[in-house]
């Protein structure tokens, strides 16, 4: 379901301002992803979209780094970000979700309430 890494020739997407150019349609689908499964609940799980993309990542050999929050109330992850990610990385990340989601039941969002999430 969730693939590994990819070999280390492969080039990382174009940059801008030190961040992936993933299109933006891209980000705002991911994101919208993360939130319909944290909606769903998957496995008795709930969790917010930023610590489901965490699971997901760390499924695709991507460590995160916790640390505790300065409230001391939490933690946040200091680790690996999806900005960082390939964009062949981001389409298998992307399809991960869509295998999930099926293998739990999610019920995507419809595409004009993802672009307004």
């Amino acid at each position: 379901m969730i693939g590994g890494n990819h070999p280390p020739e492969e080039t990382p997407a174009p940059k801008v301002d030190g961040r992936v150019a993933i299109d933006t349609h891209v980000a705002d689908l991911l994101h919208a992803m993360l939130s319909d499964i944290s909606r769903a609940k998957p496995m008795g799980r709930n969790l917010k979209p930023e610590i489901w993309k965490c699971l997901f990542l760390d499924a695709m050999g991507h460590q995160a780094n916790w640390v505790p929050s300065l409230d001391g109330d939490g933690v946040v992850n200091t680790g690996f970000r999806s900005s960082r990610l390939t964009v062949a990385e981001m389409s298998d990340m992307i399809e991960s979700l869509y295998a999930f989601g099926a293998e739990h039941g999610v019920e995507w969002s419809e595409p004009a309430e993802r672009h307004a999430a």
